[in-house]
């Protein structure tokens, strides 16, 4: 019988969305079993339990990441990627609850387009990620699940100003890459959620066509 393959994660954008889509990516790496042949080989929750970790939108116990390492053998790098992803995703779940809905973006400051601030904010997420080379983020984006290709020619261009991502897939993959760089290095700063450089990205452009 064929294995049913997992669902989107169901969470809000940003760093709850980013620790599922990690979470799923890591327990592909790890021999893409199905939920059966995991629970089988030890892991301590039901199916159907661990079929609503794997998804979201509630975030699973913290002992639930170390059975799950556990029982596939993640790596020591793996394990504590996925703890940082999800000390951010409780951070933002904390921060959701607390203030309601998401933040709202400021208009750009006085004499600075919409462009100018988008381009500015991928330079600061770049620094936040420390600054990795072309080739690296290229390599990052082409282990994703599914795989992205990005040219460093396009990514010199994206992070220098001279174009915009075309896409949405374009924006999803940049960022996501560097985020997770980011949170490697534990980078205490803000991370803006999708739904921030979404809004970003939109007005830069509409700018533009103007």
């Amino acid at each position: 019988m064929a294995k049913t393959p997992l669902a989107r994660p169901e969470a809000p954008p940003g760093p709850q969305f980013q620790f599922f889509d990690l979470l799923q990516q890591t327990v592909r790496r790890h021999g893409d079993l199905s939920l059966d042949a995991i629970v089988k080989k030890g892991f301590y929750a039901s199916r159907a339990v661990l079929h609503r970790w794997l998804i979201g939108p509630k975030l699973p116990p913290r002992r639930m990441l170390d059975e799950l390492a556990g029982v596939l053998g993640f790596s020591e790098e793996e394990r504590e990627a996925l703890i940082d992803a999800f000390s951010a995703a409780q951070e933002d779940h904390i921060h959701r609850q607390r203030y309601g809905v998401q933040e709202q973006l400021p208009a750009p400051p006085a004499g600075r387009s919409a462009r100018s601030v988008f381009q500015q904010s991928l330079r600061d997420l770049m620094l936040a990620a420390g600054s990795p080379p072309y080739r690296v983020i290229e390599r990052r984006a082409m282990h994703r699940d599914p795989p992205f290709s990005m040219s460093t020619s396009r990514l010199s261009d994206w992070l220098n100003g001279k174009s915009l991502p075309a896409s949405r897939e374009d924006l999803v993959a940049l960022v996501a890459v560097l985020n997770r760089e980011a949170q490697r290095l534990n980078f205490s700063g803000h991370l803006a959620s999708w739904q921030e450089w979404d809004r970003l990205w939109q007005a830069a452009r509409s700018e533009r066509r103007v």
